[in-house]
């Protein structure tokens, strides 16, 4: 089955003045292999610096608190200010069971990347290939319902303010234990922000203790095996 998500991302000089927006969605196959739909917009508020030269696909493995870098071959032109151009992009996820990060972002003579957003919209859309851990949290409680207090300091990012145990196969016993202990977890599902409100960013299959604390995955060279076990 394909899974397509769509976000709006917005290229800017600086966070209170946009120049470049532009949809980002990702797609992937059966084969493994990620499609990547874009369309950027000049809106011509302010001028581009003059030191950006081209639009770019970067990608980041998530968890990992690494930086993104730039993976298309191909780059694009900035469109002229009141205009826009879209095209597509596309590559085999580099190995499966992980999720990884796609942005549209912009480049500079030296080659720095720069991608600051509009306020409350999402600026990259996360896919993987298999199944993989989405999210790594605590579980919360208040108000009656359970919600996830995402590892931000292991670089997992999202959203999401209402979980239920029981979509996961989970008593609500079993929940309450995890919550009273601070017990670490890793969510498996897949990411499916849209920008539009919604109580969680993630669509979650089940749910496993994580032996260890809130922090990132390894981010080096390993193997198949040492990078599966690092997310258990």
């Amino acid at each position: 089955m394909t899974i397509f998500i769509c976000a709006l991302i917005a290229l800017v000089a600086s966070p209170a003045t946009a120049q470049l927006a532009g949809w980002l969605g990702a797609s992937v196959g059966a084969d493994g292999e990620v499609t990547i739909q874009a369309e950027v917009d000049n809106m011509g508020h302010e001028p581009v610096p003059g030191d950006w030269i081209d639009i770019i696909i970067a990608r980041s493995l998530h968890g990992t608190c690494s930086e993104p870098v730039a993976v298309s071959i191909s780059s694009w032109e900035i469109p002229a200010p009141g205009t826009y151009f879209d095209f597509q992009w596309q590559e085999h996820i580099p190995s499966p069971n992980l999720h990884y990060r796609y942005e549209v972002m912009a480049r500079d003579e030296g080659g720095a990347l720069h991608s600051i957003y509009w306020p409350a919209v999402y600026p990259h859309d996360i896919v993987a290939w298999g199944e993989a851990v989405a999210l790594r949290g605590r579980l919360t409680y208040a108000y009656g319902s359970f919600a996830i207090d995402i590892c931000q300091e292991g670089c997992w990012y999202g959203w999401c303010d209402g979980f239920e145990p029981a979509a996961c196969g989970i008593s609500e016993k079993q929940a309450f234990l995890w919550w009273a202990s601070g017990q670490v977890l890793d969510f498996y599902g897949i990411y499916m922000a849209s920008g539009m409100p919604s109580i969680c960013d993630y669509i979650f299959s089940r749910v496993e203790e994580h032996d260890g604390d809130c922090g990132p995955i390894p981010n080096h060279t390993m193997s198949w095996g040492d990078l599966k076990s690092s997310y258990r």
